[in-house]
């Protein structure tokens, strides 16, 4: 389960956006059960928290996203800062 669990994990940069998040949900599955398996297993406990932290990553970008399009009614500091912070999110 962890090998498989790895290379969904591993593969993500190659999926398609729109089924990203499905293979993400796949992953954070498989390392569930692997950790079922064997609970002191550090490699899926890892694998788990990175899953977790790039669902953290996905949902920040929308936030800015969406906070983008609402910015862009308002005035032109306030867009441009909103986007500098989409830039810095996407280096995480």
């Amino acid at each position: 389960m962890l090998g498989v669990a790895n290379i969904y994990f591993g593969n993500l940069h190659r999926t398609a956006p729109d089924s990203y998040l499905k293979e993400l949900g796949w992953a954070k599955a498989m390392y569930d059960l692997a950790l079922k398996a064997d609970p002191g297993c550090a490699y899926a406990a890892n694998g788990l928290g990175m899953v977790r932290r790039e669902v953290v990553r996905v949902r920040m970008h929308a936030c800015v996203c969406m906070g983008i399009s609402a910015a862009s009614f308002g005035n032109f500091c306030s867009t441009t800062s909103l986007i500098f912070h989409c830039l810095c999110l996407s280096l995480l």
